[in-house]
């Protein structure tokens, strides 16, 4: 079976499930995952970062290459001029983890064409919120950080585990840019040299197709440049 089907029949089987055991699968009752959603549905309908729109504008603490909080900052502003691919996830969110081999490959195919950078936002499944049981098997295991320091250590961690090589960047405690982008639970964007958003994923966790989606908008914008 190819990963796509599996996803879309573990979503039809947890779907499936009496309220017992939909309350045991996912960590809440069926109510308070409605409510979830929700959320996550009025976030999306009032996010700013709309395609072949002008992207919005943002800026954001870099992490050093020692996994540390920097002190640098890089604005959106600072890639005009060259196409950027930029990634949204936190560590706790099991099928980001599972994506992050791909794009890693696809960083290492592409930086020397395009700027990469991943702004990492909050925790989708911490301890002391939606917690899921896989975590716990993946030693993934936080509560919601509430310092920028906080965020940067779950934040050096999962650099570490996934061996990722692209720079990253901390959203602020507000989560600024999450709310502008709709990034958590995951998100994929590729915006031009001129700053327009050219390639917008799903809000995660999405299917591996939308991966190549974003793969072959960033080889598009990459392949004109002169």
């Amino acid at each position: 079976m190819k990963k796509d089907d599996l996803t879309k029949e573990l979503r039809r089987e947890l779907l499936s499930k009496d309220l017992a055991a939909f309350e045991e699968a996912i960590g809440f009752t069926e109510e308070e995952w409605h409510q979830i959603k929700n959320g996550l549905n009025q976030r999306e309908a009032g996010m700013k970062a709309t395609l072949n729109a002008q992207a919005p504008a943002f800026s954001v603490t870099m992490m050093n290459a020692e996994g540390e909080i920097s002190r640098s900052t890089v604005s959106l502003a600072d890639y005009k001029g060259r196409p950027l691919a930029l990634v949204l996830g936190s560590y706790t969110c099991p099928v980001f983890r599972r994506h992050n081999s791909r794009i890693n490959a696809i960083y290492e195919a592409y930086h020397n064409k395009a700027a990469f950078l991943h702004i990492y936002v909050y925790e989708m499944h911490p301890v002391n919120s939606w917690f899921i049981p896989i975590n716990l098997q993946d030693d993934v295991v936080y509560d919601q950080p509430t310092t920028l320091s906080g965020r940067a250590a779950v934040a050096r961690d999962w650099i570490k585990a996934q061996n990722i090589r692209m720079p990253v960047a901390l959203d602020d405690m507000h989560n600024t840019v999450d709310e502008l982008y709709a990034g958590s639970p995951e998100r994929l964007y590729v915006i031009d040299s001129e700053g327009f958003i050219r390639y917008r994923s799903s809000q995660g966790p999405f299917d591996d197709h939308e991966i190549d989606q974003w793969e072959a908008a960033l080889q598009q914008l990459t392949s004109h440049r002169i």
